[in-house]
């Protein structure tokens, strides 16, 4: 509980807000792709995986303490599809229902 707790007076920024920032950030008529927390290098940080009307796609970490742009990084269709279902598989393999897993990628 107290770990939720910590989690919790750290988030400052909604995970709609920082979805906004993300597709500022990308621009190009960019939309959410799916959108989710997780542990990235021992801190919690908004995974945003975006697209684009010419197919392109990319992944935004979002502090969500401050809402400021961590990573951005362009991936390919292949590689945005295989990071979805690798993290669909964690939260249901995770048993907690938290939806909160660790990433290393970032």
């Amino acid at each position: 509980m107290e770990d939720n707790a910590v989690f919790s007076s750290k988030i400052n920024t909604s995970l709609t807000e920082a979805i906004t920032t993300a597709q500022h950030t990308v621009g190009n008529y960019s939309f959410a792709v799916a959108a989710f927390g997780s542990e990235y290098g021992g801190y919690f940080a908004y995974q945003i995986i975006l697209g684009t009307l010419r197919m392109e796609f990319y992944t935004v970490l979002v502090d969500p303490e401050n809402g400021h742009i961590l990573a951005t990084q362009k991936v390919s269709a292949t590689e945005s599809e295989k990071m979805h279902v690798e993290h669909s598989a964690e939260v249901v393999g995770s048993g907690n229902g938290d939806g909160v897993v660790s990433d290393s990628r970032f």
